[in-house]
């Protein structure tokens, strides 16, 4: 990598060196009559030309025949001469393609758009991506692999929100909001600090805090409520489907075009822009078992302003809350698989009897169908969806600042405010035996759910405000754009149910609460959970300027070249209730008040090189500086070669990073079970000087701690693959990636954690050890070994039916981990699936469209690599769980040039979730349809 850094640094210093790049250039032309859309490909690639069209512009018109020498103006014009078409020029050797104001006559004059495509929307990026360079191209030419999930691939996919649009893609993880806010230090509650409530999803299972996300190519702020343990989170049910038109998915790390955070890979989230008519549409969704309701409304206008353009966008999103109880499979009881039982009996802890446990006299009911109130089973009351509601608007301002070119100013405004609703099991204690219990003298504690308390509820409120203004303008033969923006995101929580420990003491004492049945008075009880409220809110503020054009003329082309500033500031400011931090709560956190400011600064640029019009090199740099981090350069290398016009090789190798978040270097980890007792040291020479010496050995007491000290995490990043376009029609990419991710920051526990535990010595100002401390540290590392797959096939008939074919599958072949400098284990195919797939056919005829699809994720393993399955799975043969195969349907029609009426069946078959896993409670909600058969209803208005 150290040649691959100066290789960089000197074509760094060559962006600036730009000779004149004219559009009169001769080009060798050899591009047959074809669909226009494959013709314009073709085009783009033989003249190094970019071209900006709505797909429904080009979509059923074919283009003629160009060869020879000649300008690519000359030969685009030639090529466009039968289709109704006029190209534009713009800086940067592109070209727009818009309609004619009046068509030519022609005795066979082109068909015009399917119906369900008038009127066309606003123009948008035709093959020429932003997420994987800086430097515009077409899609099939770039040396990083790119996954596009375009407008009509999401309306045929029945998706209803974005989160259940990218869980679905192979390759990625979803991480669903009940996981998000209820980890692994508490299964009773349902927000706890410091756990947010929000949807987010992570590539190469890496998790979160190795995705970025962007939107239309910007950073937004995080979720104000960090997640201990995925990090920070973009919360993807604050994005509503409806203004989305597309979704990039770049694989692979890409700190060298985007920085910090891109270090398994980049989501660009494209929102509709430039909106020109109006449209309107309804989406009503309902479970067959008459749940799980769901409605959105949604509009979109635009309309001319003085020589400029506006356009608004509105949307309002609501999905039912869906109880633990709705689904049956629901459950910890798993005795009918041949599992436990490990639901939670209710009781006294007794010192005599063969079991040591004696469950209460009686039972209050509880609404628990198999035995009320004697035992607990948490996932009969965790939600399996909150309830959520949104409004969401938009507006987007352009106003061009010169007639014969692209100069323009351009305003965004988003706004958007999501609540959500959450409930878990009631609060649940084990406690000492009240003085004046009869069980006394036979017991030495009591464990007891507060089922007259009620179930732990958690509501939350998100809104977010994100701006950007900016200017687009040419300087001499490159395009240049500078704006400024800033991201805004408040929560706000109210969690109600956790019982009050100093509180229920008191009462207990004063004999005004009661364990054996007798009732409770109202008052009491009401005053044994106060409400407790969480706060956050995080903003980050970005300005910027960046540049591409032609740089010089080469032997092989146009040398294209791409360079930029940035500067952003990241606030973070969390106020977590004080009552998660007191001995009274069960699992005391860190409390104290996280605010602080982090300021980042970047220099890069981009360099495309032809060797000839068949073999390329791309290389990219980033030079990214933090106030607490110092300075990280990530480079990457490409490299694309087609041998054939319908094959393309490509490979590429890059250095990724991601610094610590502000609440990592801030905050303090829950604790692990040890936390407040007292540890002796396991090995003397390790504490050589130790504040409290006992028998001989040092005893230290347990916490948790912060560590200001985070290093970044690094990455490096290598693929391989290949484009073949075989047959008309037919595409077809393959790549396969390593990803090496080391000094993973992760949650280190003092005493369980070997490798951490030196780490976590705390001492004084003397040197003298005085406790172990569980805390954020750089310990583990990940390698992953993988590819990915996606094809796609369309044919039109002579009847004029359209049918198309799309596969995208992506397989885990290794997935190493290891702490520190530790042995690494095999985690691929433990806990999550390798392989992961999606089919789908299509089929479109006159008014008519249909697709059918097919979701499909392998079997897993139950348990983690480094241990053997349980026993008891053994014996019930449960040691895999089953592959998840997903069927959906699609069907709809077009009514006129307006009306378009659309319905869907998602988990056609409805398969309900089966995971032997006990402690998931029967599901994964990363890949798991906890719904059921649903029905979808979408009605849209165009005028």
């Amino acid at each position: 990598m150290t040649r691959l850094r100066a290789v960089f640094a000197i074509l760094v210093l060559c962006v600036s060196a730009g000779t004149v790049w004219s559009r009169d250039r001769e080009v060798a032309f050899d591009v047959a009559a074809a669909p226009l859309d494959r013709a314009l490909a073709e085009f783009a690639r033989q003249s190094d030309s970019q071209l900006l069209y709505a797909p429904a512009l080009v979509r059923g018109r074919r283009a003629v025949a160009v060869s020879g020498r000649m300008p690519p103006r000359e030969a685009l014009t030639r090529l466009l001469a039968r289709s109704g078409l006029v190209a534009e020029p713009v800086p940067g050797g592109t070209f727009v393609l818009r309609a004619r104001t009046a068509e030519p006559v022609a005795t066979s004059p082109p068909p015009s758009p399917p119906r369900s495509e008038a009127p066309v929307s606003p123009p948008v990026l035709r093959r020429v991506l932003v997420t994987g360079s800086r430097i515009p191209r077409a899609g099939l030419e770039t040396t990083l692999p790119v996954t596009v999930v375009d407008r009509e691939q999401i309306e045929l996919g029945g998706f209803t929100t974005l989160f259940d649009l990218l869980r679905h893609q192979p390759g990625m993880s979803g991480h669903h909001a009940v996981e998000a806010a209820t980890e692994d230090i508490s299964q009773s509650l349902t927000s706890l600090v410091p756990n947010a409530v929000a949807q987010s999803a992570s590539l190469y299972g890496l998790g979160p805090r190795g995705t970025l996300y962007l939107i239309d190519g910007r950073r937004v702020a995080n979720y104000a409520l960090p997640s201990t343990n995925l990090g920070g989170l973009t919360d993807l049910g604050a994005i509503p489907l409806s203004m989305v038109e597309r979704v990039e998915i770049l694989r692979g790390g890409a700190s060298a075009i985007y920085g910090a955070d891109a270090v398994a890979g980049v989501v660009n989230i494209v929102l509709k822009q430039d909106y020109r008519g109006g449209e309107a549409s309804v989406l009503y969704g309902l479970s067959e078992r008459g749940d799980a309701e769901t409605t959105r409304v949604s509009a979109s206008a635009g309309f001319g302003l003085g020589s400029g353009q506006v356009s608004v966008f509105a949307d309002r999103f609501s999905q039912a809350h869906l109880p633990g109880t709705a689904r049956r499979w629901h459950t910890r009881d798993r005795r009918a698989e041949g599992l436990e039982d490990a639901t939670y009996p209710l009781g006294y802890y007794t010192v005599e009897g063969p079991d040591f446990f004696q469950r209460f006299g009686r039972c209050t009911a509880s609404g628990d169908e198999r035995d009320p109130a004697c035992r607990l089973d948490r996932e009969r009351y965790r939600s399996l969806r909150p309830a959520s509601d949104g409004t969401s608007l938009g507006l987007r301002w352009t106003h061009p600042l010169h007639a014969e070119t692209d100069a323009e100013l351009y305003a965004d405004v988003r706004t958007s405010e999501l609540r959500t609703r959450m409930e878990s099991a009631p609060s649940a204690y084990t406690m000492r035996v009240p003085l004046h219990d009869p069980m006394r003298d036979r017991a030495y504690a009591v464990y007891r759910a507060f089922y007259d308390v009620g179930q732990v509820s958690s509501r939350s409120r998100a809104t977010s405000l994100d701006a950007t203004l900016g200017m687009r303008l040419p300087v001499g033969t490159w395009s240049l754009e500078t704006d400024v923006s800033r991201s805004s995101n408040r929560v706000e929580n109210l969690t109600r149910g956790i019982v009050n420990a100093a509180v229920l003491n008191e009462a207990i004492d004063a004999r005004a609460y009661h364990f054996d049945g007798t009732p409770n008075d109202p008052d009491v009880v009401r005053g044994l959970a106060p409400v407790l409220q969480t706060r956050g809110r995080g903003t980050s503020e970005t300005v910027s300027v960046r540049g591409s054009g032609p740089l010089l003329q080469w032997r092989g082309g146009t040398v294209l070249a791409a360079a930029g500033a940035e500067t952003r500031r990241e606030t973070l400011d969390y106020r977590p209730d004080p009552y998660f931090g007191t001995p009274d709560f069960g699992a005391p956190t860190d409390v104290d008040p996280r605010r602080g400011t982090s300021r980042r600064h970047a220099v890069f640029g981009e360099v495309q090189i032809p060797f000839s019009d068949r073999l390329w090199m791309e290389v990219a740099g980033r030079l990214d500086r933090a106030d607490a981090h110092g300075s990280e350069l990530s480079p990457r290398l490409g490299l694309g070669w087609r041998p054939a016009t319908s094959l393309l090789l490509r490979a590429s190798t890059a250095e990724s990073f991601r610094a610590p978040t502000l609440y990592e270097t801030l905050a303090r980890p829950p604790p692990d079970e040890y936390f407040g007792a007292v540890a002796s040291s396991f090995d003397a020479s390790v504490v050589a000087s130790c504040a409290q010496v006992h028998d001989g050995a040092c005893d230290l007491p347990i916490g948790v701690a912060s560590n200001p000290s985070l290093k970044p995490e690094h990455a490096r990043t290598h693929t391989v693959g290949l484009v073949w376009s075989p047959l008309a029609g037919l595409d077809l990419t393959l790549d396969y990636f390593n990803v090496i991710r080391s000094n993973e920051i992760a949650v280190a526990g003092a005493v369980v954690d070997n490798v951490a535990r030196i780490a976590s010595l705390k001492r004084d100002e003397h040197g003298l050890a005085t406790g172990l401390a569980s805390r954020y540290l750089n310990t583990a590392r990940t390698d992953v070994h993988g590819a990915h797959l996606d094809a796609d096939w369309t044919s039109e008939t002579a009847m004029g039916h359209r049918w198309g074919v799309r596969v995208a599958g992506h397989y885990l072949q290794s997935v190493r981990v290891a702490a520190a400098d530790g042995p690494s284990s095999e985690q691929a195919g433990h806990l999550s699936p390798r392989f992961a797939a999606n089919t789908s056919l299509q089929w479109r005829a006159g008014d008519w469209s249909a697709a059918l699809h097919l979701r499909h994720f392998g079997g897993y393993r139950v348990h983690r690599a480094e241990a053997p399955c349980p026993a008891m799975h053994v014996d019930a043969g449960r040691c895999m769980n089953p592959s998840v195969n997903l069927l959906a349907a699609h069907v709809a029609r077009d009514l006129g040039d307006a009306w378009r009426i659309s319905a869907d069946v998602n988990n056609l078959a409805d398969r309900r979730p089966a995971n032997y896993d006990v402690d998931r409670a029967g599901y994964n909600g990363a890949i798991d349809d906890l719904i059921g058969r649903q029905y979808l209803l979408r009605v849209r208005y165009r005028f």
